[in-house]
């Protein structure tokens, strides 16, 4: 699978699962170097707790062998290394925007997730 089809594949899995696809929808995905993924989504610009939503448990599973590929396919074709993904979908405007970063600080615990995901707020 190429990287545009995946890109695709996680806007429609955000897409059809988020409460309401009129706004526009964030998703962060945390690849750990033990191999856990942590996942993050809301609706609207800025990350609060009353816009944050869940995937279902086939959606957070399919996000992550998703996500897995994607990664894979970034190493195979030497893209950069990442850890964090941040998608941005805005279903109106029928665009995305997705920003890479590595984060070593989130690998070696120097800073929690939970930390990282502040500045989203």
């Amino acid at each position: 699978m190429r990287d545009q089809e995946l890109y695709k594949s996680i806007g429609e899995l955000i897409f059809n699962e988020a409460p309401s696809s009129s706004i526009e929808l964030h998703l962060v995905v945390y690849k750990a170097a033990n191999n856990s993924t942590q996942i993050t989504l809301w609706m609207g610009a800025k990350y609060e707790g009353t816009n944050s939503f869940a995937l279902s448990t086939e959606g957070v599973g399919e996000l992550v062998v998703l996500t897995d590929k994607l990664k894979a396919y970034y190493t195979e074709n030497k893209l950069g290394d990442w850890n964090v993904m941040h998608y941005t979908l805005k279903p109106d405007e029928g665009k995305f925007h997705i920003d890479f970063d590595l984060s070593e600080d989130l690998d070696t615990n120097k800073l929690p997730y939970w930390k990282y995901t502040l500045k989203y707020k």
